[in-house]
């Protein structure tokens, strides 16, 4: 609740009980004189009938403006909104996703190549600059490290191992290299799309596929290509192909 003075009202859960917190704390921005009541909760509902979105209307007809959380249950269809924020003349927000996503780089060494882009908000938990280590010379191998790898396999530790995405989880490609002793890697993309992946707690993320074929090609022609992750300064404003539009969620 916002202008000319201010309170909050934290809401963990929306239970009966806390309904009549969050009544009570429209009323009371209400009568307090704020020219702005705002929330960012609300529970399905889908009519404008529940005894919060009532109140919520009634505050906005009486001129104070009143903008509240749309919901988050945009797959139960376009006009599933959320209670209080389905209330007539409240002003329902939805979520528009933003056109870049902060991601982070990976600066390149031993032969020239930009900075390599990987889906983390933060930076991998990387202080070393390490070699690359290539599983397969394949760039289109469907089951990249989804069964455990040869004995010949060298101890993977001092490397990021370079994996393509496809067939198992991330999770077990990763199991299996660490059986080898692999700490990081880095899972290049194989057309379905360049996003965040579970990977447990195993220090790894996506790159696009361009530029994890670029480090394959390399290694198995003998090139010294080395990886480092900056723990400041090299975040990166990825363009986001849905900015601009609804989030799927809302």
């Amino acid at each position: 609740m916002v202008c000319p003075l201010s309170f909050d009202c934290v809401v963990p859960l929306f239970t009966s009980f806390n309904l009549i917190v969050i009544i009570d704390a429209l009323i009371r921005g209400f009568l307090e004189g704020q020219d702005i009541l705002t929330l960012s909760l609300g529970a399905s509902r889908g009519w404008s009938e529940s005894t919060s979105a009532v109140v919520a209307s009634r505050i906005a007809a009486l001129g104070t403006v009143v903008t509240i959380a749309a919901g988050n249950d945009g797959t139960s269809g376009s006009w599933y909104t959320s209670s209080p924020g389905n209330g007539i003349d409240v002003i329902s927000v939805a979520s528009i996703d933003n056109i870049v996503i902060p991601l982070q780089n990976a600066i390149v060494g031993g032969v020239r190549h930009a900075p390599i882009t990987y889906f983390q908000t933060l930076p991998l938990n990387v202080t070393k600059t390490l070699p690359i280590y290539a599983l397969s010379k394949n760039v289109s191998i469907p089951d990249d490290a989804c069964n455990p790898l040869p004995p010949n396999t060298p101890d993977l530790s001092p490397y990021v191992v370079l994996i393509r995405r496809g067939t198992c989880t991330f999770v077990t490609k990763l199991a299996n290299i660490a059986a080898k002793g692999a700490r990081v890697s880095l899972i290049y993309d194989n057309g379905n799309g360049f996003a965040g992946i579970a990977s447990g707690n195993y220090t790894t993320a996506l790159i696009q596929a361009a530029d994890g074929e670029f480090l394959v090609s390399q290694f198995f022609a003998g090139a010294k290509v080395t990886l480092t992750f900056p723990q400041r300064g090299a975040s990166a404003q990825f363009p986001n192909p849905a900015g601009g539009l609804v989030s799927s969620f809302t």
